[in-house]
């Protein structure tokens, strides 16, 4: 996880055609069951641009059309609590990968919010591409930071799914296909731990397996 810049600013149609066509859905729907009618999907690529168009968790690029808009305080959590009106708000939107999304579940505030996130919070481990806490995460949100590594379904410090991501991006660089500059784009973190891998060695990446 890394800084993203908040807040994302609101699409200008957004008020008209997910908000208030939320409510008007939520009030001929005040007791809902099943999931509610899908109003927020047009806007992914809005909010995939504000996350510069990296999964708010894995920290990565994700193609347009790829990503899914993320509910950070679910749909059965705002339901059961009576904040199902946030299901239309666009401060409760985080931008994530598909597989993350399926099984967030209810997590919910658990999890770190990536709005929270700060830069110099995780690192990246060359060569294992294992995702790690660093000092700098405050005293009070350690565990918070340490649950939504270990968290099982993200799987976001060593799930193979996060590592084959990072060691791709960092291959790609590795081998010329991509600059250090388009790493910081697409893989920031995988981007700062060649640069200080880079700085202690004084030499050649290491290929990896």
């Amino acid at each position: 996880m890394i800084r993203v810049a908040s807040p994302i600013a609101e699409p200008a149609t957004f008020d008209a055609e997910c908000r208030q066509r939320g409510q008007t859905w939520l009030a001929a729907n005040p007791y809902p069951t099943g999931r509610p009618a899908d109003y927020w999907s047009p806007f992914r690529e809005d909010l995939r641009e504000g996350f510069g168009r990296r999964c708010g968790y894995f920290a990565m690029f994700l193609p347009t059309g790829t990503g899914h808009i993320d509910h950070f305080l679910s749909w059965d959590t705002c339901r059961k609590t009576n904040r199902a009106h946030l299901a239309y708000e666009w401060n409760n939107f985080r931008f994530i990968a598909p597989t993350l999304n399926s099984k967030k579940g209810t997590k919910d505030d658990q999890l770190l919010d990536p709005f929270e996130v700060q830069d110099d919070w995780f690192e990246v481990d060359i060569p294992s591409f294992v995702l790690r806490i660093t000092s700098a995460i405050p005293a009070a949100l350690r565990d918070k930071a340490k649950f939504t590594l270990g968290c099982e379904g993200l799987d976001l410090q060593q799930g193979r799914a996060a590592i084959r991501m990072r060691r791709e991006w960092y291959e790609m660089h590795r081998t010329g296909e991509l600059t250090i500059e388009g790493l910081r784009r697409n893989a920031p973190l995988v981007a700062r731990a060649v640069e200080k891998w880079t700085q202690a060695n004084k030499g050649a990446l290491p290929a990896v397996a």
